[in-house]
């Protein structure tokens, strides 16, 4: 059985229908699994969940763990209709159960939408996914920061990322 948990922080710039406050929550999905965050009355520039579960119970093959992602979509509460999705970030399972600490720590990702390439916000996540006989992070793992030294090589795999950071360190003068 495979073990996967995440925590969700919160949101930032969430891109809304018709850029108004509303009523967003995250809803959570893998493996055939959901789970939904509370929903958070009339935000729009900054949300806060911090909200966290755990799956310990994922009975995958491995080519299915392989291939499988955790999805985040961020949509706009309606009481009356269908809810509108303001944007999603996906995950796959295998490059975080890869990592030397099973997880990705404290990241902010972009959200998303299948018909519009831009970013519609973003949304900080703790992710881990642990394979049969992984020691899963601890609480203190999850509560101890962001991975800062896997982001700045993550940052350089990415080259959005490397084009996009500046050189703030100043030569020394003899």
């Amino acid at each position: 059985m495979y073990t996967i948990g995440f925590t969700v922080y919160e949101a930032r710039g969430l891109q809304t229908p018709g850029n108004k406050p509303c009523d967003p929550l995250v809803i959570v999905r893998c493996a055939g699994k959901e789970y939904r965050t509370e929903i958070k009355t009339g935000k729009s520039d900054i949300v806060n969940w911090n909200e966290n579960f755990i799956w310990s119970d994922l009975q995958l093959t491995k080519e299915e763990f392989d291939s499988a992602f955790i999805e985040f979509e961020v949509q706009a509460a309606n009481t009356f209709w269908r809810n509108d999705i303001i944007g999603a970030a996906s995950i796959q399972l295998a490059v975080v159960q890869r990592k030397k600490t099973h997880q990705i720590n404290k990241r902010w990702f972009p959200l998303r939408s299948d018909n519009d390439p831009d970013s519609r916000g973003d949304l900080k996540l703790t992710v881990f996914a642990c394979a049969p006989g992984d020691i899963p992070p601890g609480n203190d793992a999850q509560d101890s920061g962001s991975d800062a030294g896997e982001q700045e090589a993550d940052r350089l795999d990415d080259l959005k990322g490397a084009v996009l950071q500046q050189n703030t360190s100043k030569k020394k003068k003899k």
